[in-house]
């Protein structure tokens, strides 16, 4: 039996949460899923449930039956009972996406017959969403001339993936009228992301919450939303075979635009932007605004073909035909059998395929005569594995798979091998945590297909076997003779390194501070003041987990009066930035603990100026400037991401400025390898020795770079 994602947005979130896993370097990590989520650890036997449960109440507590309730990510519905109490239970088939449910943020509306709205994220505790009057948002879209449109699509998006490639649910949409307004309902606690207005031969234009799109402060919604359509371009994919032969239902999806310098990118993963190849091979896309700030990049997706070239860049402007060449899937066949030769039903087989992309990952269950089947992208090396609870077996590694021909007799012999056990606890109590992840990975080197951009480091090849903890907090690993590192969710948790050579059982505790057991509920508070000691009350606050793979700790003001602020307890490690409104006084605190000092000192700020030479280049790439955040603060290193800064405006003569500079702090300069692909490339690093302006001279950027 195959287990494999289908094609559309279910797939995409699927994908972006088998990326955590497969394609970094270690395992991945996930949000830990709070109390009211009742689920069962993954097994190799029956399909897992996915059941969440809340209360729908009015502004006076009180609980409101026969309200609408409806989660963003996914087919899961319901309506509260005569208490306000709904449960909200994913369907047998959605298996596939419990992955991403654990990952990816998602938030639950609730919608009342009255008008009433309200929304709450998901893994709030306790789960309470509070009906409450909603607001109105009103849109208004011209064309080029500043003549009204009519029957243009509209869209408001909440949330987005924590890969930053698709928006996370259209919360309304609708067409405009004939004076080119329209005017929907939204909970008035939702924070919206983007307003987009699309219109075949018109054009597409966005507006976005959001400065920049690796950022965390938001602007204000004007009222009304005006968008502006001022013409289109068309371009075409034509997709085929290595024979030449047009291939149709490909479905050729835009990831994000840009249409604005000086905003965050719409993700356009609404399904009325995907576009299916017809009879003869072509997908056709109209709406496409005239010109970018940056180039577009869509994403090809089959279940029967695979092509390297599944991420395609357009350039900013003009009419284009893309040809897209693609080669059919193939199967890894295989019988798994225990060493008295009875098949053994029922294992989990996985395998990821390494090629000049990256990586992909499917996974199968053996069938009753302990045969499984594997659809695999062609022209890729697989690391095939077992994994389950009691059974190992060797790994095969270089399993290569041409196109539409099986490659067969990938076999395995279950065997008794070491059982790895632990329980993972919380806090100084030692508190069990429930429905936490665990990993053990196995790397083999890096990947030899990889194609890097420029300074990027080429991921190892490695296979991972995922464990979620039980009510208990246990978990339970069988592996084969190797090297492993055991690792889990928590970004406190360092990786563990085990030496296997003969079957026998390990038993490894884990213990995470009380803070890494903490849910998006939990939070603590926190203080700005003045180099004097003085609180500076509305100051501007973010912050930025040491995790890699949690990007955004959330922002907030001070309180006007005493400075006072909150933060998620759960994203500790984390640094913490705090900033007037006018930016002339900034300052950073550097949380390590759940008990340290969380007040932020704010100081004068200084400025920066230079000026970048592009060696090869009449246009300079995209730029940007900020402090690195390490994984490991002393070591400085990794870097967990680039914060607390902005993208480099230039002039047409190169020159720049960085603003809002912390005195003593280490600021990198960076540019992007490829036109919107989010991957940058240090070009240098500086730093203020005090709130006096400095220059930083010309600055080149490398050959090739543009």
């Amino acid at each position: 039996m195959v287990n494999r994602s289908s094609s559309g947005l279910e797939w995409f979130a699927c994908f972006a949460a088998i990326l955590f896993v497969l394609e970094m370097a270690g395992p991945g990590k996930a949000q830990q899923p709070p109390a009211n989520v009742v689920s069962e650890p993954a097994s190799s036997a029956p399909a897992e449930e996915f059941i969440y449960t809340g209360r729908v109440v009015d502004e006076q507590g009180n609980g409101v039956a026969g309200v609408s309730v409806v989660a963003t990510r996914g087919p899961m519905s319901a309506e509260s009972d005569s208490d306000g109490r709904f449960r909200l239970k994913a369907p047998p088939d959605f298996s596939k996406m419990l992955p991403a449910l654990r990952v990816v943020p998602w938030q639950i509306l609730a919608k009342y017959a009255d008008g009433r709205q309200g929304i709450a994220a998901w893994n709030a505790k306790p789960m309470q969403i509070v009906l409450k009057p909603p607001r109105e948002l009103k849109v208004e879209v011209k064309g080029a001339a500043g003549e009204p449109l009519a029957g243009t699509s509209i869209y408001v998006v909440i949330g987005r993936s924590l890969m930053g490639e698709i928006p996370w649910h259209v919360l309304e949409k609708g067409e405009s009228d004939a004076q080119g307004r329209w005017k929907c309902y939204v909970p008035i606690d939702a924070q919206i992301e983007q307003v987009a207005a699309v219109k075949s031969g018109q054009g597409f234009d966005h507006f976005s919450t959001l400065k920049t799109h690796a950022g965390v402060e938001h602007r204000p919604l004007p009222e009304p939303v005006v968008l502006k359509l001022d013409g289109a371009r068309t371009i075409r994919f034509h997709v085929t075979d290595r024979k030449g032969q047009p291939l149709a239902g490909i479905m050729i999806h835009p990831l994000r635009i840009r249409t604005h310098e000086d905003t965050d990118p719409c993700s356009v993963g609404w399904q009325e932007s995907q576009g299916l190849t017809d009879a003869t091979g072509t997908a056709t896309f109209d709406w496409l605004p005239k010109t970018t700030a940056g180039a577009i990049q869509f994403r090809c997706a089959s279940d029967r073909y695979h092509t390297d070239q599944n991420l395609l860049t357009i350039a900013p402007s003009g009419d284009q035909d893309i040809n897209v060449k693609m080669v059919k899937n193939a199967r890894i066949l295989g019988r798994v059998a225990f060493a008295d030769g009875a098949p053994a039903a029922g294992l989990q087989i996985r395998a990821a395929g390494y090629g000049r992309s990256g990586a992909r990952g499917a996974q199968a269950t053996t069938a009753a005569d302990g045969s499984y089947e594997i659809v695999a992208d062609p022209e890729r090396s697989n690391i095939v594995w077992l994994d389950d609870k009691r059974w190992a077996a060797t790994s095969h590694v270089g399993v290569m798979v041409k196109e539409d021909e099986d490659t067969a007799n990938v076999d395995f012999t279950a065997v008794e091998g070491t059982i790895l056990r632990g329980s993972l606890t919380v806090g100084a109590k030692k508190d069990s945590l429930p429905d936490g992840s665990m990993y053990v990975s196995r790397f083999y080197g890096p990947n030899p297909f990889a194609r890097p951009f420029p300074g990027e480091v080429i991921p190892n090849m490695s296979e991972i076997r995922p464990a979620a903890t039980d009510r208990e907090g246990k978990f339970q690993f069988c592996l084969p003779p190797g090297k492993y590192e055991l690792n889990g969710n928590l970004q406190t948790l360092k990786p563990i390194v085990l030496e296997i050579a003969e079957p026998r059982e390990i038993v490894h505790d884990v213990n995470v501070p009380r803070a890494a057991g903490g849910t998006a509920r939990d939070r603590a508070p926190g203080k700005v003041v003045d180099a004097q000691g003085k609180a500076m009350g509305g100051a501007v606050v973010s912050g930025t987990p040491r995790s890699p793979v949690l990007k955004y700790a959330g922002f907030t003001m001070t309180r006007p009066t005493d400075g006072y602020f909150e933060f998620i307890v759960a994203c500790i490690p984390l640094v913490l930035h705090a900033k007037t409104r006018d930016g002339l006084l900034a300052g950073i605190a550097r949380i390590e603990n759940d008990d340290q000092d969380r007040t932020v000192r704010i100081d004068k700020t200084a400025a920066a100026t230079g000026r970048i030479v592009a060696r090869d280049a009449d246009v300079a790439p995209r730029l940007r400037y900020g402090i690195p955040v390490y994984e490991d603060e002393l070591a400085k290193a990794p870097t967990s991401q680039i914060a607390f800064g902005d993208l480099i405006q230039l002039s047409p003569d190169g020159k720049f400025e960085l603003k809002t500079l912390i005195p003593g702090e280490e600021y990198v300069i960076e540019y992007e390898a490829a036109p919107d692909s989010d991957r940058w490339t240090r070009i240098t690093t500086c730093k203020a020795a005090s709130a006096e302006p400095f220059d930083l001279g010309d600055l080149r950027l490398p050959a090739g770079a543009k």
